[in-house]
This record gives C-alpha cells, sequence and structure tokens, in this order.
C-alpha cells in the first residue's frame, strides 16, 4: 500500500505514510480505506476495532497476538487442505497414481505461502499510534461532561502492573474524579499523592465548566478531607458558597439502641447464648448471675442481670453530658437459648461479669477518647463560614481508620452500629416502606435484617449535623471498644484503636462528615410493583472503588504495560465507561 524507504545512515527502513491526507478526504471516503497506516505497517481496520475490543475486555496484547496466529495458521491449514483434496481429485480423474505438482507451500516460506503474524509489540504500537491519532475526539467529550459533584480518590494496586523503567516505578498512583452520574471527569497517573501535580487540571477544568454552561463543583467526596479542603476550595470557590448543614429532628435520629428482654425473674445460673442480628454468630456465652454484683449496680441501676453493657454505659461515664437525641427508636435483639449449643461447664456469673469488659481497656484507652470528647464538647466547632465546608470526608474510608480485629466477634456488630448512627434513615422513607410491609403481615425488623440491601435501596440516608452526630459516635466508640471477644478474650480496641478512635472522633466534631443539606445526593431511578421508589446514591468514592479502579485491576492487571501504553489504555476506557454509565444513569 506504500514504498518503504531506507536510511542510508542507519539502515533502518519505514513506509511512507501521511494521515493528514486520510483525514482530508470527506468521511464518506476516508471511513472506507481498509487499514490503519503508520510508519511501521498497517493494520485493517476490522483488526483494529477487534484489538480495541479485545483490550478494553482484559485481553492483552500478547493473547490477541496468539489469537491472530491460531487463525492465520488455520486458514493456512484449510488452503493446504484444500490443495491436497484437490490434486487427488485431478490424479484419480486421470487414472494417474500421483501428480508431479510440488507440495503446498509452508506458512512461513517467504518464497510461497509468506504468511506473517503481527507480534504484540506491534500491536502495542499500532494501538498507540491509534489512539493518540484519535486523542482530540477523546478529550473533547470528557469535556462536555458536568461535574456538580466529585468523588476523588486514588489508587495504587493498578500501578503494580504497570512496567517499570530501569527497575523503578514511574507512578505513584492513579487518581481519578467522577461526578454525579459516575462519569470520569478527570483521571491522571501521578508521581505522588500530593494534589499539586492536578492544580492545572483543576484550573482548566473551571474555565471549562464556565465555558460550557456547566455549574461550577458544590460538593467533594474524598477520602482526605482535612488535608484536600483547601485545594479544592481555592481551586473552587464554589465549594464555600451558601453551606447549609443537614438539620435532623426526627426522633429516629440518634443511635438506635438494643435492649434485652428483662430476665429478672430468670432462674439463676440457666445458660444463655447471645446471638448476632442475624442469628448466624454467637457473640457471648454465659449464665444468668445468681447474685447482683454491687459494683456493676453502682455503674448502672436499670442494667438487666444479662447484660453485654451496651444500653447506656457512655452515659454512665459522662453523665454530665446532655444528648439531645435521648428520644430513640429501639432495635430489638433476638435472645435465643438452646441448650444443646452451651457448656454446661460455661462461665459462672463472676466469669460473664469480666468476660464482657477489658477493665485495663478501661482504664487506659477510654480515658482518652473520654477526655477528647469532654474537650470538644466544651469548645464546640463553631458553625461560621470558615468551619463550614463541602469537601466531605468519604464515611467507607474513615470507618475503616479504626483498626479492629478481624476475627474479633463483635467486629461486624460495632461497624454495623457506626454505621447506622452516621447514616440515618429518612423518616418518611421509614413509613412508607412499613407500610407496604405491614400489608403484607411483615414486620419491618425483620425485614431489614433479612432484606437489608432491598431496604437501604428503597430508604435514604442522611448524615446529621456535627453537633448531634458526635454523641451517638462517642457513645458506640465507648460502648463497643472495651468489650472482649468470647473466643479469643481480647478487647475490640487496643491501644492504637482508641487513639484511632479519638482521631476519628475529632474528625467527627469537625464536621468533615455532616453533608449540606441543599445538595441531592439520592437520584430516583424507578418504582416497583409496590409502588416504593428505588434511589441511586451518589455519597462517597464507592464507584471509584467498584466502578472503575477494581475493572482496570481486572483488565489491565496481566498487560504488565508501558507508561505510554497504560495512558492509552486509560484514554480509551475513560471514553467508553463514561458512554456506559450515563447510559444506566439515565
Amino acid at each position: 500500500m506504500s514504498y518503504r524507504y531506507q536510511c542510508k545512515q542507519c539502515g533502518r527502513s519505514y513506509l511512507g505514510h501521511d494521515n493528514n491526507i486520510i483525514q482530508n478526504l470527506p468521511p464518506s471516503l476516508s471511513k472506507e480505506f481498509p487499514a490503519i497506516l503508520s510508519h511501521r505497517g498497517a493494520v485493517s481496520r476490522e483488526l483494529m476495532n477487534m484489538m480495541r475490543s479485545c483490550f478494553h475486555s482484559g485481553m492483552g496484547p500478547g493473547p490477541v497476538s496468539r489469537a491472530i496466529s491460531e487463525y492465520h495458521h488455520l486458514r493456512h491449514d484449510t488452503l493446504e487442505l484444500q490443495f491436497m483434496a484437490e490434486r487427488q481429485r485431478i490424479a484419480m480423474e486421470q487414472q494417474r497414481g500421483s501428480l508431479a505438482n510440488p507440495t503446498f507451500s509452508s506458512f512461513g516460506d517467504k518464497n510461497g505461502y509468506s504468511g506473517t503474524v503481527p507480534s504484540a509489540k506491534y500491536l502495542t504500537d499500532m494501538y498507540n499510534e491509534y489512539v493518540e491519532l484519535h486523542l482530540k475526539e477523546h478529550y473533547k467529550h470528557t469535556s462536555t461532561l458536568s461535574a456538580t459533584v466529585f468523588n476523588v480518590d486514588h489508587s495504587h494496586k493498578v500501578l503494580k502492573h504497570i512496567g517499570k523503567l530501569g527497575g523503578f516505578k514511574i507512578f505513584d498512583g492513579l487518581l481519578t474524579m467522577n461526578n454525579e452520574y459516575g462519569e470520569i471527569r478527570i483521571q491522571q497517573f501521578v508521581p505522588t499523592t500530593s494534589l499539586e501535580h492536578i492544580e492545572g487540571s483543576m484550573i482548566n477544568l473551571a474555565h471549562n465548566l464556565q465555558n460550557l454552561g456547566h455549574t461550577l463543583p458544590k460538593l467533594i467526596f474524598t477520602d482526605k478531607a482535612q488535608s484536600d479542603r483547601r485545594f479544592f476550595e481555592n481551586c473552587f470557590p464554589s465549594l464555600r458558597e451558601n453551606i447549609q448543614c443537614s438539620q435532623v429532628t426526627d426522633p429516629c435520629a440518634s443511635l438506635p439502641e438494643r435492649r434485652f428482654p428483662s430476665v429478672d425473674h430468670a432462674i439463676p445460673g440457666l445458660p444463655v447464648t447471645v446471638l448476632s442480628d442475624d442469628n448466624t454468630r454467637v457473640i457471648a456465652h454465659g449464665h444468668i448471675i445468681s447474685e447482683p454484683q454491687p459494683r456493676r449496680q453502682q455503674e448502672n441501676q436499670n442494667s438487666s442481670l444479662i447484660n453485654s453493657d451496651f444500653e447506656d454505659r457512655a452515659e454512665s461515664e459522662s453523665s454530665e453530658v446532655n444528648d439531645q437525641n435521648d428520644n430513640i427508636e429501639n432495635d430489638e435483639v433476638n435472645l435465643e437459648l438452646d441448650d444443646q449449643d452451651t457448656d454446661s461447664d460455661g462461665f459462672s456469673g463472676q466469669q460473664v461479669e469480666t468476660s464482657f469488659i477489658d477493665q485495663q481497656a478501661v482504664e487506659n484507652g477510654q480515658k482518652i477518647l473520654t477526655t477528647i470528647f469532654h474537650k470538644l464538647v466544651a469548645n464546640p466547632i463553631t458553625a461560621s463560614e470558615d468551619s463550614r465546608t463541602r469537601v466531605i470526608q468519604d464515611v467507607w474510608h474513615s470507618l475503616k481508620r479504626i483498626s479492629v480485629p478481624a476475627k474479633h466477634g463483635l467486629r461486624i456488630e460495632f461497624q454495623r452500629m457506626l454505621t447506622d448512627c452516621i447514616l440515618l434513615m429518612d423518616k418518611d422513607d421509614v413509613n412508607k416502606v412499613k407500610s407496604v410491609l405491614q400489608s403484607k403481615g411483615l414486620s419491618f425488623e425483620r425485614v431489614l435484617r433479612q432484606r437489608k440491601a432491598r431496604v437501604q435501596a428503597r430508604v435514604r440516608r442522611v448524615i446529621p449535623p456535627a453537633s448531634q452526630l458526635i454523641h451517638s459516635v462517642y457513645k458506640v466508640l465507648m460502648t463497643f471498644g472495651p468489650l472482649k471477644c468470647s473466643a479469643t478474650g481480647q478487647p475490640l480496641f487496643n491501644d492504637q484503636a482508641w487513639k484511632e478512635a479519638a482521631n476519628f472522633l475529632e474528625l467527627v466534631a469537625k464536621g468533615y462528615l455532616s453533608e449540606p443539606s441543599e445538595i441531592p445526593l439520592y437520584y430516583p431511578k424507578y418504582r416497583d410493583t409496590d409502588e416504593l421508589t428505588v434511589y441511586r446514591c451518589i455519597r462517597g468514592t464507592n464507584s471509584l472503588e467498584g466502578g472503575v479502579h477494581q475493572n482496570v485491576i481486572r483488565r489491565f492487571g496481566a498487560y504488565n504495560a508501558t507508561p505510554r501504553f497504560a495512558c492509552n489504555l486509560m484514554t480509551e476506557y475513560r471514553t467508553r465507561h463514561n458512554l456506559d454509565v450515563r447510559v444506566l444513569a439515565i
């Protein structure tokens, strides 16, 4: 399709081509040109389209090259079979045993069949040149997207699958920012996690949004809100305009406490097993205490004899603190007794007493948390313009900051209760779901335990202001922290976890978890058969973790791509991803 030229100095050869010639043709003619040209050669448009689809689906250059080789050899073998069959037919017609014609040439015979297969490196180079030739189209599509709500997150696992230069990593992370529809607005490989590397991109983004008539960002979710706040507010002054925190007046807004059935008149020594909400895990074993324990009565006069110390322990530790969220909606906890599952040589009353609470944790760890709490309550963060922010800490990243043992029996219960006290259910949505369930003879609490994901898809959740949230969070931390595991005997919080809990409480007090009320975070998707609205939530960076970074790792993990190839892969992945999620979001 072109002349090959050879350099007299270095001896290298190349094909003469000029992409501008094809681009200057009318689109109706240029699209009819059957090949993609480069200085190295050409590939057909059909092969390029197949290769792009394979790369996006996780099939790298190596497997694509082997697949092409298989197809070429299959074609060669088919032609050879046809040739041999035709020779045999002609020989039989001429009544001759055999013909003196030459045999079919081999696949790699340059003077015969001359079959060639593009290598993985050749396919990679052709793909790079093709994507770079269409960079303007990719950037133009990305620049038309809105950016009212931003989710920001770094991924460091992607870098493990990118080739190194001289044994050193070129990048430290992949920064991705998507909008309220899940579309990727900015995606860059960065040398460090510092946001200074994307300052130019942020400035260009602000100008681009204004030129296209889009709204400047009003809310940003990130995993490092305290350190990232000033940078984003300098880039987007709209983040500091007319901030109003969510006000929760619902009686269900406070911590949903749990209560155990009264066993004041139970038989002393009766074996008891406390199960989790879903009745799948044993939280604690014990017996009914035969005689009241004076020390425990002094701590909490209203607690029942069998008590995991969950009910009001934080109130006894800080009785002088008035929690304005005392009116709560109690959530029953199942207490099942099974003689077959209890050990006849179980804990005595004194063992039950000490098995729930680690006294050393109470003296050391809780002292740190209580000091921080009283300091924050006595000197609350004022709701001035300087303290309010629309750069919000991602809830799920913040919850992971408190390290708890993976095998602790109360780990899941603690994470569930801490999440529930931060993300409060909308009262109107709860009442709608309850009315539907009551018409079917079902209770809301039971369905919530067994079909939690379905209920949450129909019930919006809100994070209250810091002045309300700090009390509930403190209560959960103080309650669960010293509780010991029934299997290992270790408390839920060690010394490091208590310090992490104190830092988390300070983050809550500064308002980095509380969200502004004027920005909707839920969008209706459809109505189900019961006329309940199913919502799509845009809170946090989950859409980046599961919707982008994990997909990139699964699809490009085995490529060992060069930095150039990785950037071009991300360019095309970004466009394909944005086209897919916009269809799903509509």
